[in-house]
């Protein structure tokens, strides 16, 4: 008997105490440092699957030789063992776990929703706190000029909070006319308002029902002779309709914000792109490289490493109305992870559309 396979009858021995509940088992090497991170709903038949050789892959026998010690944490669901996976591999880092780097963090713009006059800004983390977020978007410079396009079409502030506080007169970006001077009070709250959900109306890509607004309000402004105010109106659609021409637009039926997800891969690694389309128009797409991951191995499971991916994903990144896969899952685990999206920052009612890509084409 190898040294290997000494070492795992010892471990089936510890594993059949464990219970057959659901939980998260920790893989430890010699010096107690956690090298892997797995949910189970049995931990028991999830651990004890590990230890037999003849149906394990080479990468798995790589990891058996270098464990030590299995811990567990129990967990009272199922789903409760997948979010605590996702937040243990971020805190752990473990070596032979799907790990997204934060070495790059995308650009988004958030709307805040705490203050009365509310204003826009760049940020690169979607915390929990009311805000509305776009994104994420590819570029912080685009997002800097969006935000300056948004603010002059709409009249919104771009003050800091401080500075808001501390105004008694109007600024100079007020008697240019592109803003409306919350801060002393120049423009009601209700007419603020309004303006941001018109700001709002364009990153949620419904263009199409901002531009009928914005032609009926110069209509009126015209009729009422007040042609000052209905050239503006007319600058701002002339500058929305710029902002489209630029977009690529993937659908002009579709109003559902969409991440679209693909990957490619073979014994170099693999690359998961992710594609984000809102309302019909990609805005912008992240890619992350496993370099240790061939999709084209038979031994590599979807389930298992694609699962991991979309739980880390989306424990920090906007969760859409839908989330187009390239493979299916199973039943079982679409509505696992679906119900953990559910759980994860600002999740909506969520569902998995599962298309399958063309046989012999990649993302």
């Amino acid at each position: 008997m190898t040294k290997l396979a000494e070492k795992l009858e010892e471990f089936k021995k510890i594993v059949s105490e464990f219970p057959a509940s659901s939980g998260v088992y920790l893989m430890k090497n010699q010096i107690d440092k956690i090298i892997y991170v797995g949910k189970a709903k049995s931990l028991k038949a999830r651990v004890r699957s590990y230890f037999n050789l003849k149906s394990q892959s080479p990468k798995t026998i790589w990891l058996l030789n270098h464990i030590a010690k299995i811990d567990y944490i129990l967990t009272n669901t199922e789903l409760e063992a997948f979010l605590l996976e996702a937040s243990l591999i971020k805190k752990h880092r473990p070596k032979y776990n799907i790990r997204l780097k934060d070495d790059k963090n995308y650009p988004y713009i958030k709307v805040s929703s705490e203050h009365n006059y509310p204003r826009l800004y760049l940020v690169r983390k979607v915390k929990k706190d009311g805000g509305h977020y776009f994104g994420p978007y590819t570029s912080g410079l685009h997002v800097w000029e969006t935000i300056k396009f948004l603010n002059h079409t709409f009249q919104i502030r771009d003050c800091t909070d401080h500075v808001f506080k501390t105004r008694s007169r109007p600024c100079l970006t007020h008697q240019i006319g592109h803003c409306t001077a919350p801060c002393v009070k120049l423009v009601s709250q209700k007419v603020y308002a309004a303006q941001i959900a018109q700001a709002l109306l364009l990153l949620k890509g419904r263009d199409k029902e901002l531009l009928k607004i914005l032609k009926k309000r110069m209509k009126a402004f015209s009729e009422q002779e007040q042609y000052e105010a209905a050239g503006k109106i007319r600058d701002s659609l002339e500058a929305l309709k710029a902002i489209g021409e630029k977009q690529s637009v993937i659908s002009t039926q579709s109003e559902k914000d969409q991440d679209v997800i693909g990957f490619e891969g073979d014994e170099r690694g693999c690359t998961i792109e992710v594609m984000h389309v809102r309302a019909g128009k990609l805005i912008g797409s992240q890619a992350h490289h496993i370099s240790w991951l061939n999709p084209k191995d038979s031994d590599e499971n979807p389930q298992d490493w694609l699962a991991s991916f979309l739980n880390q994903y989306y424990e920090e990144n906007i969760i859409p109305d839908e989330v187009v896969l390239p493979v299916d899952l199973g039943r079982d685990i679409n509505n696992l992870i679906s119900d953990v999206l559910k759980e994860n920052v600002l999740a909506k009612k969520l569902k998995l559309a599962l298309v399958a890509p063309p046989m012999g084409k990649s993302f």
